[in-house]
């Protein structure tokens, strides 16, 4: 098949109407052009390479005055590990509160319940627990020590003891 070209014949009011509409596509060709390379340089300035690493007639050679000195046959200094361990401070709490006055509050077993529930043998006190609470009364500040007595049967090795009773907001304003 061969391309024969043919000539066609229209009025000149359809040929001025498709020059103007050829030359309106030129235009819109010339502008989509326009806007793809406003598109390119808009994403270049977005994400291409920033002007701050370009160098502007040697102004950063301003600083590397200590590499253009330094003599390179000279060995690298070697560089020294520091280690150090950090210790905790203990006893802080003690020292804080050494000061304060002390009011200390005795749980003891009343001698019907000293009597081990396995073999019905006497129990004896063995020593203590301590716990200590900060109390903050507005204006005033004090330790309560609370002793705990911690009994043992002398030939069983279970241990009991008294949990402790909890003070009413009363008891504690008298």
């Amino acid at each position: 098949m061969k391309n024969v070209a043919t000539t066609v014949t229209i009025a000149s009011s359809e040929y001025e109407a498709l020059k103007e509409k050829e030359s309106e596509f030129e235009k819109l060709e010339a502008l989509v052009k326009y806007y793809e390379e406003q598109l390119r340089l808009a994403a270049h300035r977005q994400f291409g390479q920033s002007s701050e690493k370009e160098e502007v007639s040697g102004q950063l050679g301003l600083f590397d005055e200590a590499e253009n000195t330094a003599d390179p046959k000279l060995p690298e200094p070697e560089l020294e590990d520091i280690h150090y361990t950090r210790r905790k401070r203990t006893g802080k709490l003690e020292d804080d509160i050494s000061s304060l006055p002390v009011e200390v509050i005795e749980y003891t077993l009343p001698e019907s319940e000293r009597i081990c529930p396995d073999c019905g043998g006497v129990l004896r006190v063995m020593g203590h627990t301590v716990r200590k609470e900060l109390e903050i009364i507005p204006a005033q500040v004090k330790v309560e020590e609370h002793r705990q007595e911690v009994t043992a049967k002398t030939t069983a090795t279970t241990r009991r003891s008294l949990e402790p009773r909890r003070r009413s907001l009363s008891s504690r304003a008298a």
